[in-house]
């Protein structure tokens, strides 16, 4: 049991490593054919998702506010999403 649970963290350890060696590829500051800039995104939330689910929205536009500058709009409705692709 304890082999198992060794080689089990040693396989998820080397997951979590090899995907932290490959972040930076999806994230840059130069525009490209499939990316969009998260300065203009919206962050929609339903009025019905539990409180917790806001809080972290809010929580994320802080966030996005202090890396990029901008504050991104909180939208709970499909009709204030225009503009927005």
């Amino acid at each position: 049991m304890k082999m198992c649970r060794k080689n089990l963290f040693l396989i998820v350890s080397i997951v979590c490593f090899n995907a932290s060696l490959h972040a930076q590829q999806w994230i840059t500051d130069k525009p490209s054919a499939n990316s969009f800039a998260i300065s203009t995104a919206a962050i929609y939330t339903d009025t019905a998702d539990y409180i917790l689910v806001q809080r972290a929205a809010g929580f994320l536009q802080q966030d996005m506010e202090m890396i990029t500058g901008g504050k991104p709009a909180l939208v709970t409705a499909f009709a204030d999403l225009k503009g927005y692709d």
